[in-house]
């Protein structure tokens, strides 16, 4: 990561642009431009086959990609490495804002009706693999998205990384990983190989994040001492404010869509059993009639 001192970091010019292009923020660009050329390239195969895909989706898709780069490259990265506030700020967008979107975009979806065929069954392998079973586990993706969050805040870890970005940025990848496993299965159309959940569990799993994420943001808060050395003790109280707000009522944000599809689903069943009823009864009354 670019670390060349700015003049003033805090500056609208350098917010707007100050992007790093160090090794890791230039790989993340180009991963960024590769992966949106290749969903628009299959965006576009599916006009060609006259499939319907919303562009709703594409609009998530990039989105997320966009917001996933601004995480690693643009000044965030940069403001990390003196600010606390920034830090979360990255967390939340690797955490839930870019995951949550692309998992909106329905990837999976995408790369097997348009990828080439033995991309096709690559993936396809993958998706049936014991290693995907197990990483998607409700359980595994519940800890790794919870448990990991607050063992890292909560111990010399967070030190360890900030004294050693190469170190962060392989955390960073974690999180962002770990976190698209956790809500790919929460709000995404893609079909879920191994676990389906209902939408009760889906609002439960949804539901527990309330409380940890505020409990995570009052101990941050609470702290006496800096979490690491280049932070100090008003940021880091800042930081689990920040936490606690802005993660509430994005994980509610959140809920919302599992809650809509949760009530058309229970409508498209009604009218389905309205249709087995009624068309039942027609069709009797009809054989009497007759």
């Amino acid at each position: 990561m670019n670390m060349n001192r700015v003049a003033d970091p805090y500056s609208l010019s350098f917010i707007l642009t100050g992007w790093q292009w160090g090794p890791f923020p230039l790989l993340v660009f180009l991963f960024s431009i590769a992966a949106i050329y290749l969903y628009l390239k299959g965006y576009k195969i599916q006009r060609a086959k006259n499939h319907r895909w919303p562009v709703g989706r594409v609009v998530s898709f990039i989105s997320g990609i966009a917001t996933l780069d601004i995480a690693l490259q643009s000044s965030v990265a940069y403001l990390v490495n003196i600010n606390f506030v920034a830090h979360i700020v990255q967390h939340l967008l690797l955490m839930i804002v870019s995951p949550a979107l692309l998992a909106l975009s329905n990837p999976s979806t995408m790369i097997l009706q348009t990828a080439p065929k033995r991309y096709r069954q690559l993936w396809s392998k993958v998706l049936h693999s014991p290693v995907f079973v197990a990483v998607t586990n409700p359980i595994t993706t519940w800890f790794t998205y919870y448990g990991v969050m607050w063992i890292f805040y909560n111990s010399s870890l967070i030190k360890t990384a900030m004294e050693n970005m190469f170190i962060m940025d392989i955390f960073n990848i974690a999180f962002f990983f770990a976190s698209t496993c956790f809500w790919w299965p929460l709000i995404s159309k893609d079909p879920i190989m191994h676990f389906k959940m209902n939408y009760g569990f889906k609002l439960l799993t949804l539901g527990i994040g309330v409380p940890f994420e505020s409990f995570l943001g009052v101990a941050i808060m609470s702290r006496k001492t800096s979490l690491a050395p280049m932070y100090s003790l008003s940021q880091i109280h800042a930081g689990g404010e920040a936490l606690w707000i802005i993660s509430e009522v994005v994980i509610f944000v959140g809920i919302v869509p599992v809650f809509v599809d949760w009530i058309r689903a229970e409508e498209r069943k009604a009218r389905r059993i309205d249709r087995e009823l009624y068309g039942s009864e027609i069709t009797q009354g009809d054989s009497v009639g007759g």
